[in-house]
């Protein structure tokens, strides 16, 4: 705007931002700050779902546990997990579980038709999937063309393993996985509109999520 003072100073002719300097951990995994941010949190209100509250602790624990069911049914680091789901609390503490398991979360649209999905899934190379009953048939149909090693759901769904039963694991039985290099190792897989053609992966690794978050949080 007009008559905006510039908030950037202008030191030798370098142009410097007025905002704080953000530290990064090369070797940090996305598990290791965001359980960090959510111990030092600790009691306060973090997550809402149905007018009930969830601490910044309550929500790790659940996290935990989501992570542990996932690794028991042999969710490991590398591995891509396609999360076809709504968007809900539910789906972000168990989208952030897989990413806790070292896995990599490709987010699918709940909306996709069922050749879009089977499009991402090969794509991705997405060996487990996680959805709820409005895409279970879809997902499915998927499963008679391409064998997934496991397949999740929100709830009880015939041919699917139900993540309700991983709230009753303990915090103990998650393992949390080595990430050796996290400026290289996944973390989210999100896919392009795709209007200039097939829609295209893109692949977000724990150091770029990371310092998004670090960023974000020093711009607010």
């Amino acid at each position: 705007m007009p008559g905006t003072p510039l908030q950037a100073t202008i030191e030798d002719g370098v142009v410097f931002s007025p905002y704080p300097q953000v530290e990064l951990h090369e070797d940090q995994s996305f598990y290791q700050y965001f359980a960090k941010q959510l111990e030092e949190f600790g009691d306060k209100p973090t997550l809402e779902a149905d007018g009930v509250w969830l601490s910044a602790v309550e929500v790790l624990s659940l996290l935990r546990r989501y992570a542990a069911g996932l690794q028991r049914h042999g969710v490991r680091p590398g591995d891509r997990v396609c999360v076809n789901l709504s968007n809900s609390v539910q789906a972000f503490v168990i989208s952030y579980a897989v990413c806790s398991a070292g896995a990599a979360v490709v987010l699918a649209k709940p909306v996709l038709t069922e050749r879009e999905l089977l499009y991402q899934i090969d794509d991705s190379g997405s060996t487990f999937v996680i959805t709820e009953f409005a895409n279970a048939e879809k997902v499915l149909r998927i499963h008679e063309k391409k064998t997934f090693k496991a397949m999740f759901s929100l709830g009880d769904i015939p041919g699917f393993q139900s993540m309700s039963s991983f709230q009753s694991l303990e915090e103990s039985d998650f393992e949390e996985p080595a990430i050796q290099e996290p400026r290289s190792h996944t973390l989210f897989y999100t896919y392009t509109s795709g209007t200039t053609g097939l829609p295209k992966g893109v692949e977000i690794s724990h150091y770029a999520f990371i310092a998004a978050l670090k960023l974000n949080c020093c711009v607010i």
